[in-house]
């Protein structure tokens, strides 16, 4: 199975959580879809080398490798961490429209989001209520949910943006 791992906000906690959490996606491939350099500051707070991923701007016949992936997206714009801005809220879409064409052409069986600054992306210029439902257009998917998964439960909310 070929996982999408999207960072989130660049500027926020997506990219420490997606290196402390890579040794759970170590059964299957996985796609990490941000920005390199946001990664490499990341690596340096949490005092960890970067992992042995292939680091490639398209997604052109690299799929063949098993392991790591790691698209950069080449954000312009510097991102600092707890300070998100409209860049960092279209970086973010950017993120998610990667995932959302790599599902459409089935490249990845899943896609898992690292959490966005809404607030930052609404001011990019988009209405955005949410990653599950901006997936669920872009795929034109009927009825999305959001789940939380572990070892021992799956969890799905039963509402979700509603008052």
């Amino acid at each position: 199975m070929t996982v999408a791992v999207t960072a989130g906000d660049p500027c926020g906690i997506g990219p420490e959580l997606i290196l402390k959490t890579l040794p759970v996606l170590r059964p299957h491939r996985a796609i990490i879809i941000g920005d390199l350099p946001v990664f490499a500051r990341a690596a340096r707070v949490l005092k960890h080398p970067l992992p042995g991923w292939r680091v490639v701007r398209k997604l052109t016949g690299v799929l063949d490798t098993a392991g790591l992936v790691f698209l950069d997206c080449a954000s312009r714009g510097t991102f600092a961490p707890g300070h998100p801005t409209p860049a960092a809220g279209a970086a973010a879409l950017r993120y998610l429209d990667h995932a959302a064409a790599l599902a459409q052409q089935q490249v990845v069986s899943a896609v898992v989001t690292a959490p966005v600054t809404k607030w930052a992306i609404e001011r990019s210029g988009v209405h955005f209520e949410g990653q599950t439902e901006y997936l669920a257009r872009a795929l034109r998917a009927r009825d999305p949910v959001m789940m939380f998964v572990s070892e021992a439960l799956r969890v799905v909310l039963l509402t979700r943006h509603l008052p």
